[in-house]
């Protein structure tokens, strides 16, 4: 059996969203044909691990409803589906999982993408989000919930991560402040921002034939500076003018001691120009997904 995996399409630090998928075996049963309800949720679980991790079997004690904070890295979500299609026909699957942190704020919604075959009368399909390495959740109680593209939500589940064990929790809220921010376009995997922040090619406009990535600079006063090193991670939430989360990159580094200013980018985007819609878009960061620290602008036109 061999899984697939898909990545988002964000570029300049370590992706986030792990997405597999695994074969499961057609056993005998009597398929059932319901168009409103192709697949069936039959199962639900979670499991920790690094990147890439393969699920374990239903039954593990690997799978869990609690994780040690400082033990835990990726915290994926794993569902049993039953195919209501079998031996019928194959069907294109398409679930977004959004994950709520203890706040109640949006976490992380990665999706699961995949065709299941008609000779599937189950399928396992899991995702992931979150570090690839430990100590980087905030401890609390977490909301999971999955939501089909043609019937809505169709299941929710929570998972709480625990202080370490007689360990100081330390503030998830990283000693930076925003100094300013700008907008760029470039390639996948640009090679970095202008150099001057006066440059041209920072700018709020862009034509939507032309633009395949547009990457969030952020320029950050580091209130650690000559005293630690510190773990600095900020989501960049894109909106659309109508409120809808568009895209939700992540900017996550270790900024030295001794850096009094940090300069640290990431983008959204297409691989080909032509892809963005034509709307105003407006990006908000968030530090540590919990805090807001600043927002800005840019058209596609």
């Amino acid at each position: 059996m061999t899984p697939r995996f898909a990545f988002p399409q964000d570029t300049g630090r370590p992706a986030r969203l792990l997405l597999c998928a695994l074969l499961c075996l057609a056993v005998a049963g009597t398929p059932r044909a319901d168009e409103s309800a192709a697949l069936e949720l039959a199962e639900i679980g979670f499991f920790e691990g690094g990147v890439d991790q393969d699920p374990p079997e239903w039954g593990s004690p690997e799978l869990a409803d609690s994780f040690e904070r400082d033990h835990v890295r990726y915290i994926y979500t794993m569902l049993n589906l039953k195919n209501n299609l079998w031996q019928q026909r194959e069907q294109d699957v398409r679930l977004q999982v959004r994950y709520y942190a203890p706040d109640g704020s949006l976490f992380g919604d990665p999706v699961i993408e995949h065709r299941v075959p008609a000779d599937w009368e189950y399928a396992d399909l899991w995702t992931g989000w979150g570090w690839e390495t430990k100590s980087h959740w905030e401890s609390g109680p977490y909301k999971v919930e999955i939501w089909d593209q043609n019937q809505g939500l169709i299941a929710q589940k929570k998972f709480s991560i625990t202080p370490a064990k007689n360990v100081p929790v330390p503030s998830a809220t990283a000693g930076v402040n925003l100094d300013r921010m700008a907008f760029f376009a470039g390639d996948e995997g640009n090679e970095g921002p202008p150099e001057d922040w006066g440059d041209s090619r920072l700018r709020n406009r862009y034509a939507q034939e032309d633009t395949r990535f547009v990457y969030t600079l952020v320029s950050l006063e580091n209130l650690q500076w000559q005293q630690r090193e510190q773990d600095v991670v900020i989501h960049l939430r894109y909106y659309l003018s109508n409120g809808e989360l568009y895209a939700n990159p992540i900017i996550d580094y270790r900024v030295p001691a001794d850096w009094e200013y940090a300069e640290l980018w990431n983008g959204w985007g297409w691989s080909s120009a032509g892809k963005w819609k034509r709307d105003r878009y407006r990006v908000e960061l968030w530090l540590d997904n919990r805090r807001k620290i600043g927002e800005s602008h840019f058209e596609i036109y």
